[in-house]
């Protein structure tokens, strides 16, 4: 019988050429779409597993057009089929121990991948290549193949299974359902395994447990559950077991947020069946809420699960050894914490088997605290000790370790620590697991880093203590030993070595060395010889996507782009791969990114609220693939809270005694009109002693999209309202306010809520004019004018614009007046202003211009203010402008094209249409010097930028004569002298530089 046995290791690579099994000679793979059997039907039980297999390019029929389901599969055809399935490679030097297996062979390279990687054995010297597989070899095969979990406490329901070798591989299949009898009672351990039987056990066994066939709609591994019973440690357990899945021991798929959105960084997973557990760097307090979000590389879709952080539990120690000649393990059950560092020693004592007392020399927490090492300062002798774990020892929630006595037997140990295995390998990191604890030769510390990277911009400052040993990390490397590590940090039996930039592992199959003398075991056992191990290495060929778009909460300048996983950082902090486009498709400019891991956060120029998109394009990953042009939606909402006394506004209008009343109430922005903080719920208002819903027939309705209310409501049911509540009734007529209003909690459309009751005034409509909000000259020929309330009815001949001169006020011609929106009105000029300012020209002085209000009809030209009567509101209310109102300038300064462009020496000096400004640190960057050569001047080095008066000073420092372009194109720092601070407009012009005198 030839023996199989379960994988110790797990080993990777990718680099192998497909492997087909069918014949004798393996033909060349044929892809499922185009290979049809005319032996096989989509019917068959096995159809689909045997064409994921002939699709994937690890098997293939007979050469004739058949497959032949029903017929035997040879050791040797079963080699090379899991050669392929696991992307096994053998080394160049691997021996065979088998007389039957000839040097050149089609199976040879199969047979030594699958003996190196410890899938198959032979029985003595022998491998019988071209014996047919028996049911029994194949499920323990595939036990092996793929490390299933065992499952001792399965019983088994074949009568002609007995407890022999290949028992613990049939539980462990039949648990987890991969593997049937030929009937109910019946296994025929002893019969040939057929094709079809064996495509159906590998393809299942690989959908379920591997990553090499691309799996069906439902096999996708989903999270099942996340939970946190202690304050240092998360448990996801998923649908399937995970220990074969690179993407699940990547930290990188898993993102941990508080209740607050702010990142928990997370130090280590680990995997165990269907379980990974995370480390968390820190730790969290007591009923925390958390969210996991888990990456759709990891899951079917991107999962997010709300959890709450509680340890209830009393933390014990479980187990007490010996690991060194003065070294003792303390396992426990859940994490212990070392913020007190005595502690820590007073939590161990010791005696030998005649009561002596052995001191604690020093205590590391290890595996993310739930391991103790524990040194003493003497050696210790053979023989049975007494440790004792107190209760000075705590949990994260501070709970007091239970006390407990364990008998430890002092064995010496005369092996050296033996590379066991590794996990967790990325391109920058690997973890490689020694068979035991395990200790640097020459060091102390726990943590050694490279010279190289110890100066370089990735160090930052552990915990830990650490040293600068360039000798001892070039002990750690991949491929030769020019790639050597940057860091390497040990954890119990664990190494996590890491590498930079410049030295990654490779995508796929990389070996990884350790050299002789480098670590040793607690007992002072050295690891005299370079060991070696396989590891695999996911080759990453997709580019980073895009999980979510999101405004970073409470500001109003700031997003976020989480990603599925970390970024190149040059790539991700390049404002140039990011454009936002307002709701009207207008460009946002940005001011800044900063990549955090997967997380880059934009910053805006200035505050947004809106809608937007967002386009993300040529941003890489760490292996430099990088993303296409893609658009994502973006809501920012308004953060700021809500002052009911400052942000709320109101009117109230009536005309006749008896008549309606109408109030209404300006937000200053859009509100939530649903639910219980709604605006339009009348109970929520209070004038005096009456609460609005209590008046007969009043009714209230949104306006002006959400952004306010009108309330109606007749002056005698207002009355019946005053008199039921026995209050003081207002006089809405003659009343010129303001008359407060008490509302209670609202919220706008943003969530913001007010609190729980609040007041703001309103004031009566009909006594109190209608005035400007802002009067501002937008061009040399124009005026906007934003009036503090809607105009329904609009007639121009109301308005004057001029200015106050000498003989009094001087009225200018206007060539149209036009009301563009209810609150806001046009004036355009006749000519233009000859200052272009808020400015303008008379013959004796520079005076300021004004819009009033005037009665048209009046036979005068004086043009005093009076308040309109044909211009007003919905509810009559006129409008009063009278020049108090501050003209404000937004007029860009321009290149005056009248003046000549003054250049002496190396100095260029222009002339602008009104006085300029300058910021002293950046405005060299306004401008674009070309020189006759193409060549870009430097800004600051090159030249400098002053500004005097109306002039614009630019002097050239570098040497430079000829032929100079000059241009400014979205200008920023250089503007004119108001208080506005308009950039200049864009210009171009070219100068003939001439050279200063020596």
């Amino acid at each position: 019988m030839a023996n199989l046995r379960k994988n110790s290791r797990k080993v990777f690579a990718t680099s192998v050429s497909a492997a087909m099994v069918a014949s004798a000679v393996a033909p060349a793979a044929v892809s499922a779409d185009t290979q049809d059997f005319s032996d096989l039907s989509s019917s068959d039980y096995y159809y689909d597993q045997i064409m994921a297999m002939v699709d994937a390019g690890v098997l293939n029929g007979m050469g004739n057009g058949e497959f032949q389901p029903e017929g035997s599969v040879t050791r040797g055809q079963a080699a090379q089929v899991m050669m392929g399935m696991l992307d096994l490679e053998a080394s160049e030097d691997t021996e065979l121990p088998f007389s039957d297996v000839p040097e050149d062979e089609w199976y040879t390279e199969a047979v030594k991948a699958v003996y190196e990687a410890e899938v198959m054995v032979g029985e003595d010297d022998e491998f019988r290549p071209e014996d047919n597989m028996t049911r029994a070899e194949l499920a323990q095969l595939i036990y092996a193949a793929y490390d299933v979990e065992d499952a001792e406490d399965t019983e088994l329901p074949f009568d002609d299974v007995e407890d022999t070798w290949y028992s613990d591989a049939l539980k462990a299949l039949y648990a987890q359902e991969l593997i049937a009898g030929q009937d109910e009672d019946t296994f025929a351990p002893q019969e040939n395994m057929k094709r079809g039987d064996f495509a159906l056990l590998t393809a299942n066994t690989d959908y379920a447990l591997g990553s090499k066939l691309e799996k069906p709609e439902g096999y996708a591994p989903e999270v099942e559950d996340v939970s946190a019973n202690n304050l240092k440690t998360v448990t996801v357990e998923f649908t399937q077991d995970m220990s074969d899945n690179a993407e699940a021991a990547n930290l990188e798929n898993y993102t941990l947020e508080d209740a607050n959105g702010d990142k928990i960084d997370l130090a280590d997973v680990k995997v165990d069946g269907s379980k990974a557990t995370l480390v968390l760097e820190g730790s969290v307090d007591q009923q925390d809420n958390a969210t996991l979000t888990v990456s759709a590389k990891l899951v079917a879709e991107k999962t997010e699960k709300e959890f709450q952080f509680s340890d209830t539990d009393i933390p014990t120690a479980e187990d007490a050894e010996v690991i060194g000649i003065r070294t003792v393990k303390v396992t426990f059950s859940e994490p212990i914490t070392n913020a007190e560092e005595s502690d820590l020693e007073d939590g161990f004592e010791l005696t030998d088997e005649d009561g002596s007392s052995y001191n604690v020399d020093d205590v590391i927490l290890q595996n993310g605290g739930k391991e103790a090492r524990v040194s003493f300062y003497s050696d210790f002798e053979e023989g049975t000790y007494e440790l004792s774990v107190t209760n000075d020892l705590e949990d994260y929630a501070s709970y007091s370790v239970t006390p407990k006595t364990f008998e430890v037997d002092v064995e010496p140990d005369e092996e050296a620590p033996v590379l066991d295995d590794y996990r967790n390998a990325t391109k920058s990191q690997i973890t490689l697991v020694f068979n035991e604890d395990i200790a640097f030769e020459d060091e102390n510390a726990l943590v050694a880093y490279h010279s190289d990277y110890y100066e370089s911009e990735d160090f930052e400052d552990e915990e830990k203590e650490v040293v600068q040993n360039d000798d001892l990390v070039e002990e750690f490397y991949h491929t030769n030993s020019s790639n050597h590590a940057s860091k390497v940090e040990i954890d119990g039996n664990e190494v996590t070595v890491t590498f930079d930039k410049e030295h990654a592992l490779p995508s796929g199959s990389a070996y990884v060395y350790v050299g002789g003398d480098t670590v040793k075991d607690l007992w002072d056992n050295v690891q005299e010889d370079t060991e070696r191990i396989t590891a695999g290495v996911e080759l990453d060929e997709e580019a980073p996507t895009v999980e979510e778009v999101e405004q970073k909460e409470d500001t109003q300048d700031q997003f976020t782009i989480e990603f599925n996983e970390n970024l190149n950082e040059d790539s991700a902090e390049d404002l140039d791969n990011y454009t936002v486009l307002n709701s009207d498709d207008e460009e946002v400019e940005l001011d800044d990114a900063e990549l955090n891991g997967k997380t880059v956060t934009i910053t805006f120029e200035d505050d947004q609220i809106g809608e937007f998109t967002v386009v993300t394009e040529d941003i890489e990953d760490s292996a430099g693939n990088a993303t296409a042009n893609a658009e994502h939606d973006l809501t920012m909402k308004n953060v700021a809270p809500l002052d009911v006394s400052e942000d709320f506004e109101g009117k109230f209008y009536q005309t006749d005694a008896d008549g309606n009343v109408t109030i209404t109430v300006d937000f200053n922005r859009q509100m939530n009109t649903e639910g219980n903080n709604s605006v339009l719920d009348l109970s929520k208002y209070q004038i005096g002693d009456v609460v609005l819903d209590e008046i007969d027939d009043v009714s209230i309705k949104s306006v002006n999209s959400d952004q306010g209310v009108e309330i109606n409501f007749d002056d005698e049911d207002y009355e019946d309202a005053v008199e039921e509540a026995e209050g003081t009734e207002i006089d809405f007529i003659e009343n010129e306010g303001p008359v407060e209003v008490e509302i209670s909690r609202v919220e706008d459309a943003d969530g913001n809520r007010s609190d729980f009751t609040d007041t703001f005034e309103i004031n009566n409509g009909l006594t109190n004019s209608i005035g400007a909000e802002s009067v501002k000259v937008v061009d040399n020929d124009t005026i906007e004018v934003e009036f503090t309330d809607g105009l329904t009815d609009f007639d121009g001949d109301e308005f004057v614009v001029g200015y106050e001169g000498t003989d009094g006020f001087q009225k200018l011609d206007l060539s149209s007046v036009t009301q563009n929106e209810l609150n806001k009105v046009t004036f355009r000029l006749a000519e233009d202003l000859t200052d272009g300012l808020n400015e303008v020209e008379a013959p004796d002085t520079d005076i300021t211009l004004e819009v009033r209000t005037v009665d048209p009809s009046a036979e005068t030209d004086v043009y005093k203010a009076v308040e309109t009567e044909d211009t007003h509101s919905e509810f009559g209310t006129g409008v009063l402008l009278d020049g108090s109102t501050t003209v404000e300038d937004h007029i860009a300064p321009e290149l005056n094209t009248d003046e000549d462009d003054y250049v002496a020496d190396n100095v260029v000096t222009l002339t602008f249409t009104e006085d300029l400004a300058h910021n002293n640190t950046f405005a060299e960057t306004d401008l674009v010097l070309i020189d006759e050569d193409d060549n870009k001047l430097e800004a600051g080095t090159d030249y400098e930028v002053g500004t005097s008066d109306n002039t614009l000073v630019i002097t050239v420092t570098n040497g430079y004569t000829g032929e100079l372009e000059i241009s400014a194109d979205g200008a920023e720092y250089i503007y004119d002298a108001s208080s506005v601070a308009n950039p200049i407009s864009d210009f171009d012009l070219e100068v003939d530089l001439e050279a200063a005198p020596e």
